[in-house]
Formats: structure tokens, C-alpha cells, sequence
């Protein structure tokens, strides 16, 4: 039996999001989002676009907001994700693409 929809989805969800790595091959790696609502997700990203500043400080916050764990040897934390975006400088746009993706259930590929 297939499963029903449920009104109220659950407070986060799971999606693999390609990590690009300079030099190589972009890296799969599974992050666990937090569930937005629409209108929450769509600002976000609008905040995300119109950011003064490329990364640093404020993009680990906006992501830290967003991302409630990931399958990364090192534990996820705040300090974790600033050191992930500070050596994978295209990793935070990857991200959020990633969660638009998984929340808006976008395919990619072929």
C-alpha cells in the first residue's frame, strides 16, 4: 500500500549534495536539512542571493540555520561547517542549491 501524505512533514529531511573539491571529482556527501515552508525557503534563498558578503561568518550562519547534521567523519558543528566552507569555497552555493533540491524535490542529472 503506498503511504499517505502527511499535512505536517517531517522536521527535517536527507539529500545528497555533490561537495565540489578543487582539482577532483565533486565528493557525494548526505546532509540532513531542515524542513522550511515555502515562503521560509524562498526567503532564505532570496537572503542567500542578495548576501553582501561571500563567505566567512555569515554564510556558516545561514547554512548552520539550515543544515541539522551531515555523514562527514568530523561531528557537525558550527565550527565543522565553517572549516567545510572555508576549504571548499564553492561547498556553501552547493549546499544551497542542494536544499532547494531536496525540499522542492527537484530531479538532477539526466
Amino acid at each position: 500500500m503506498a503511504s499517505k501524505l502527511k499535512l505536517q512533514p517531517n522536521p527535517t529531511f536527507k539529500f545528497k549534495v555533490d561537495i565540489p573539491v578543487p582539482g577532483c571529482e565533486a565528493v557525494p556527501v548526505e546532509f540532513e536539512f531542515r524542513h522550511r515552508v515555502a515562503a521560509d525557503a524562498y526567503k532564505f534563498y532570496g537572503e542567500w542571493l542578495a548576501r553582501d558578503e561571500f563567505g566567512g561568518d555569515g554564510d556558516t550562519e545561514m547554512l548552520y540555520a539550515l543544515i541539522a547534521g551531515w555523514d562527514i567523519e568530523e561531528d557537525y558543528s558550527r565550527d565543522n561547517l565553517a572549516l567545510l566552507l572555508a576549504n571548499y569555497p564553492a561547498a556553501g552555493q552547493a549546499l544551497v542549491d542542494g536544499y532547494l533540491d531536496g525540499l522542492l524535490n527537484r530531479r538532477r542529472g539526466n
